[in-house]
């Protein structure tokens, strides 16, 4: 489960001589909340009229008063407090819940100070009584829920589906077979184009493509530049661009680039809740050390790396055995093998089976998810000098990542990998191959 903020009491809460000991327990130190009042810069109240919730949506301290039995405007305090009522819409029977939420909701995200809110409550809380064999849910005090008490769903139910649904299709007219996507996402996504590249973002991230060669020039998060880009380019191969449009659809921004040679296609999509998902194709025939596609990435300035995968060492084409899936971290090292350093697990190097990764940089976290892809390369290991090595020298790749559909094997002292078996033996291009990685640059909300 996912903890977002401490509620300390409910309905005002009343003890907060104890709001210090969340923080003593908690290392994230979230926020501690004191429902249905203002606390920690959040007014939570509960059950405002629509005139005085959208006083509470500009930011303003509008609360339920509970010796006056009022809602009042405390004009004592400043403003700016973040609207988010820990409970709103409270159901009872068939009324509340969905009823009415759609003039509520449109109001409070029109605001920027209002970060949504808790509908009261999920469930009836009824329960069999022996003797008559009826549902008790103790007169109006319980049935209160946009589900039954064994989630039957009632009509609130689908009513807030639809009204929370992000994305949503809308008919053109009354007189029009069409109909238009209605993307409601906080973020504002935009397009700028110039003479060398095509510039897209959604809020804070922007990605940047170069119109001379079509792949990723630059990523920026709140103006920073992330040292992230030129990619994906083809391990081996080459291609030469076409030409370059951008779409725009429900659910974000494409930009797709169409090449002549072994890589055929690579589409960017920057989604207006910021995730940015990279789709390519390309053709690999012939022997080949590697095959896949890599960015760039400074090797000075990755701290650490976290990952679901196979770990927590890295991997061979003909040493796949000895790691075990799970999740797993690991500091920057620069361990060559039994040469220097010697901090294991090595952090530079080919992983398997990952679904997801991070690595947290001096820029900040990137976080990939690779889909159906068999390898991920990070950074590129380096290995013992040439007169020391003997046969177990590997031609990887320089990059900062890599998403690879083979590895190469790795020889011994005296043989090479291909002396040694059929899992020694090159790689074979098999023609087409094709990838889809999301990134998400930045802390995950």
């Amino acid at each position: 489960p996912s903890i977002l903020f401490w509620d300390n009491g409910n309905e005002g809460g009343s003890n907060p001589e104890l709001d210090r000991v969340f923080h003593e327990f908690d290392p994230q130190k979230r926020r501690v909340l004191h429902p249905w009042g203002l606390h920690s810069g959040v007014n939570t109240a509960h059950y405002l009229a629509y005139t005085n919730a959208e006083v509470a949506a500009r930011g303003e301290p509008m609360y339920y008063h509970p010796k006056e039995n009022a809602e009042l405007l405390n004009t004592n305090l400043p403003s700016g407090w973040i609207y988010m009522p820990t409970e709103f819409m409270h159901g009872l029977y068939d009324g509340g819940a969905g009823a009415g939420l759609a003039d509520y909701w449109s109001m409070m995200m029109s605001y920027s100070n209002c970060a949504g809110g808790f509908i009261w409550v999920f469930a009836d809380e009824g329960i069999r009584n022996p003797h008559t064999g009826q549902l008790d849910t103790a007169g109006n005090q319980a049935p209160d829920g946009i589900v039954g008490p064994y989630r039957e769903r009632e009509g609130s139910f689908y009513a807030i589906k639809e009204i929370w649904s992000p994305v949503s299709m809308k008919r053109e007219s009354p007189h029009k077979e069409g109909f238009l996507p209605m993307n409601s996402f906080p973020f504002t996504l935009k397009t700028k184009y110039s003479e060398d590249n095509v510039r897209v973002s959604a809020g804070d991230v922007a990605l940047t493509i170069s119109t001379t060669n079509g792949l990723l020039s630059g990523v920026t998060v709140g103006g920073k530049r992330i040292s992230f880009g030129n990619g994906p380019r083809l391990v081996s191969g080459s291609s030469t661009l076409k030409r370059i449009h951008t779409t725009n659809d429900a659910m974000g921004i494409r930009v797709t680039s169409l090449f002549e040679g072994d890589l055929e296609r690579v589409t960017w999509r920057i989604q207006s809740d910021k995730h940015v998902k990279c789709e390519y194709v390309y053709r690999a025939t012939g022997t080949q050390d590697v095959i896949g596609v890599v960015f760039d990435y400074p090797e000075d300035l990755v701290k650490k790396k976290r990952w679901l995968g196979d770990g927590p060492f890295r991997v061979w084409k003909n040493r796949l055995n000895g790691v075990t899936f799970g999740e797993w971290e690991n500091d920057y090292n620069n361990t060559i093998t039994g040469y220097s350093e010697w901090k294991y697990p090595e952090f530079k190097g080919c992983f398997s089976n990952v679904r997801w990764l991070q690595l947290e940089t001096t820029e900040g976290l990137i976080t990939v998810v690779p889909e159906n892809i068999p390898f991920v390369q990070v950074l590129t290991p380096e290995q013992p000098p040439d007169n020391l090595v003997g046969k177990t020298k590997v031609n990887l790749p320089q990059c900062g990542l890599g998403f690879l559909h083979a590895i190469p094997p790795i020889g011994t002292k005296f043989k090479p990998a291909a002396q040694g078996g059929p899992q020694g033996q090159p790689n074979v291009g098999q023609g087409e191959y094709s990838g889809r990685v999301s990134f998400y640059f930045g802390r995950r909300p």
